[in-house]
């Protein structure tokens, strides 16, 4: 079956194409707008029409090719009195496939509860039918809200099934919590500022006095009745140090220990060793890396689009799952849309770049020159982070690059920069090594990463960590050549991008950047542009 999964509700709006069950393309509509986080019908009408295009094309189908289109969230009936929005969720999905005959609607962290769950594999079975080859596995989904109004819910996947244990409305939202607190000190409103929370928490300690802003009881957590009297006392136009960073501490904490609280609860509820985590609160590296050290768990699985750029996906999961196909896992985070390759042979012709035979080794060549480098290869990431494929790399044993990266990219000085380490270092740089390929997980680095990678570390001396396997194959061969020209095996990895944008996905988007800031040259295949003699 050919199943098209649409997200066009809440922000991070996109499509996804899966066939026979497997993961074929996802696509963005950020990228292709420029819009970062691009809301949709519920913010201003905004539908992924552009992303829709794309991924036909790049996929060789039409819409009449497809056998189901899934959406992530419901839509209300025909003959209930609907509000405004989803009159028009409803008229684009019957734009879509008019009479709706072969459409499915599923709930928003139903969606995201299957990204993660389906998308990990624990729940692989074979052809045997014996309940000895079924696996399962704990799911928490985390975020701010989705039109389904809940805001964390609790499920047990077994097999292709996924059955709730437990959900949260929306006036207990985590997601809401933190981005209200990022808000609070100047950090930027939702989608913005919980990036920067995260990482200003590392420069904090927790005051006693904002103990209780998450309470704990008969198993159940609950915000503080007066928070915003409590958040006001530190609301400031930017962060001011210490005592911004101690209250991003405090609130770091407590989001920590509720999550904990509820992971020990879903795998205790869902008697399993394995855990899946998604919704926007899934995209805080710090707290995860403290799952990490929960008695009894044996693996964590977190998807590179936790958020709501992966509900497209999750409504392409169970849209299968509903036509009889097996589900298969996200083997890889590089599902996006290609490079256009006219473009970049009008940048060859206008800008004068230059064609190499092995782009991976010229690179490496600047960058262990100390130089700064935009990189573009093949197919896109899927989710918010940088995985290689549309990156700014750099030398990890230079402190200043840290600043500089800082700078192209027009964030506070205070904000870290992720390593991309090859597998055979992880254990060596690593104190624990059960990182991801998506930089779902931040750890403690040893002695050797603080020797050998010092820009790689926050003030904590901790790093959110891309592990690098084969599989990643254009990082991979980059950090290989980087290797045999320094010993290092671990680069400085950001993503190409500047200030309140999303990741380019235009050679000419890439060529501006390239052109208004500090980077040294600009990679895209096997073609090259240098401001200096490199």
């Amino acid at each position: 079956m050919i199943v098209l999964g649409v997200h066009s509700m809440t922000h991070d709006i996109g499509v996804a194409l899966f066939k026979d069950g497997r993961p074929v393309c996802i696509a963005e509509e950020e990228r292709l707008s420029g819009r970062k986080h691009q809301p949709g019908i519920e913010v201003d009408g905004t539908t992924p029409e552009r992303a829709l295009v794309e991924l036909l094309t790049f996929c060789g189908l039409t819409l009449d090719d497809v056998d189901i289109i899934a959406h992530a969230g419901g839509p209300g009936a025909p003959w209930m009195q609907m509000d405004n929005i989803h009159q028009r969720y409803r008229a684009f999905a019957e734009q879509l496939d008019p009479g709706l005959r072969r459409t499915r609607f599923f709930g928003h962290h139903e969606c995201h509860a299957a990204v993660a769950y389906y998308g990990s594999g624990y729940g692989a079975d074979d052809d045997s039918g014996s309940s000895s080859n079924i696996g399962s596995s704990a799911v928490l989904t985390i975020d701010g809200a989705g039109c389904d109004h809940l805001s964390t819910t609790m499920w047990r996947g077994q097999g292709r099934s996924l059955e709730l244990l437990d959900e949260y409305p929306s006036s207990q939202s985590l997601g809401f919590f933190y981005s209200r607190a990022a808000e609070t000190v100047g950090l930027g409103s939702y989608g913005i500022g919980e990036g920067k929370l995260m990482a200003l928490a590392a420069l904090g300690q927790e005051p006693p006095a904002l103990a209780g802003l998450l309470s704990r009881r008969y198993g159940r957590y609950r915000i503080a009745a007066d928070l915003t009297e409590r958040f006001a006392d530190y609301k400031t136009h930017a962060p001011e140090l210490p005592r911004s960073a101690d209250f991003a501490a405090a609130v770091q904490a407590q989001l920590t220990a509720t999550m904990t609280m509820l992971a020990m609860q879903a795998l205790e509820r869902a008697s399993t060793s394995r855990l899946c985590l998604a919704g926007g609160v899934a995209l805080n590296c710090r707290a995860n890396g403290e799952l990490l050290n929960l008695p009894g768990l044996d693996a964590l699985y977190i998807p590179p689009m936790p958020g709501d750029s992966g509900l497209c996906a999750g409504a392409a999961y169970l849209g299968a799952i509903a036509a009889g196909d097996r589900p298969a896992p996200l083997s890889t985070p590089f599902l996006g849309l290609p490079i256009d390759d006219n473009d970049l042979a009008q940048m060859a012709r206008e800008a004068g770049a230059t064609q190499v035979d092995d782009p991976h080794a010229r690179a490496a060549d600047i960058i262990a020159a100390g130089g700064v480098v935009a990189w573009m290869q093949g197919r896109a990431e899927t989710g918010p982070r940088a995985l290689g494929h549309r990156s700014i790399l750099a030398d990890p044993r230079v402190r200043d690059h840290v600043d500089r990266l800082n700078r192209v990219k027009g964030r506070e000085p205070w904000r870290p920069v992720a390593p991309a380490i090859a597998t055979h270092a992880i254990n060596g740089y690593c104190m624990t090594p059960a990182v991801n390929r998506t930089m779902g997980i931040a750890v403690p680095m040893t002695a050797a990463a603080r020797a050998d990678i010092p820009a790689a570390l926050h003030v904590d001396g901790s790093a959110r960590v891309q592990h690098v396997t084969p599989a990643d194959e254009h990082m991979h061969r980059l950090l290989t050549h980087f290797e045999q020209r320094t010993g290092i095996p671990c680069l400085l990895n950001t993503s190409l991008n500047g200030p309140g944008q999303p990741l380019c996905h235009r050679v000419a988007d890439a060529l501006q950047l390239f052109r208004t800031t500090d980077i040294d040259a600009l990679v895209i295949g096997n073609r090259i542009l240098c401001k200096t003699n490199q």
